[in-house]
This record gives C-alpha cells, sequence and structure tokens, in this order.
C-alpha cells in the first residue's frame, strides 16, 4: 500500500519514465499521436499493472506531449 500511495503523487511524466523503461527504450513522446498513445496505455496497462490513476497520468502526459 505505501508504494501505491507514494506513486499516487508522482506526475504521468514520472510514472512513464520509471515505470515503461523497465522493458522499453523511452520514445519521444512525439513518436505517435494521441490515439496511438491511447491504445498502447491501454494496452500497456495490464501487462504493467498500471492502477487507472496511473494509466490516467501517463497517457495525459503523453498526450499532451505528443502535440
Amino acid at each position: 500500500a505505501l508504494a501505491k500511495t507514494a506513486a499516487s503523487e508522482k506526475g504521468g511524466a514520472q510514472l512513464w519514465s520509471e515505470t515503461c523503461s523497465h522493458c522499453h527504450n523511452l520514445r519521444s513522446p512525439s513518436s505517435y499521436g494521441p490515439y496511438q498513445w491511447e491504445v498502447a496505455v491501454y494496452d500497456m496497462r495490464v501487462r504493467a499493472n498500471l492502477t487507472g490513476e496511473e494509466q490516467r497520468k501517463i497517457l495525459a502526459f503523453l498526450k499532451a506531449a505528443s502535440q
């Protein structure tokens, strides 16, 4: 529970860099458009064991940064 509390205080950029870099070389958020990120983050939610809040924060960051 303590780890999830700490995660809820993190922003989308931090969650993205910490979580996704475990398995991926991080791409520039502009590599994909907003819809493509939506599909990718949705698909990865279960695989990466993301909470709904973490998924929303990461997606909001990637969509904003991909513009």
